[in-house]
């Protein structure tokens, strides 16, 4: 299984159109987001959580890891992260 790195920090609500989420859409399509959502919907009530992660299928070799970093985007310009 190979997996494909990447993440975002969008709300999970808002569209993923833009930054890395951005790229897998157009590359792998509307499908993938889609797959993504009803996933999230269909074992985690709606919403993933920071802390928890899934992984939806791209085609036979190869997997994306869905897992977020936080909860509600914000700058973290001044924090140590």
């Amino acid at each position: 299984m190979r997996f494909l790195p990447g993440g975002s920090c969008r709300h999970p609500h808002d569209p993923p159109h833009g930054g890395i989420d951005g790229v897998y859409t157009a590359k792998y399509g509307q499908k993938l987001e889609d797959d993504v959502r009803e996933q999230i919907w269909k074992y985690f009530d709606g919403e993933l959580l920071v802390g928890q992660a899934t992984f939806v299928p791209i085609d036979e070799k190869r997997d994306l890891i869905v897992a977020p970093t936080m909860r509600v985007p914000m700058s973290i310009a001044s924090t140590p992260e």
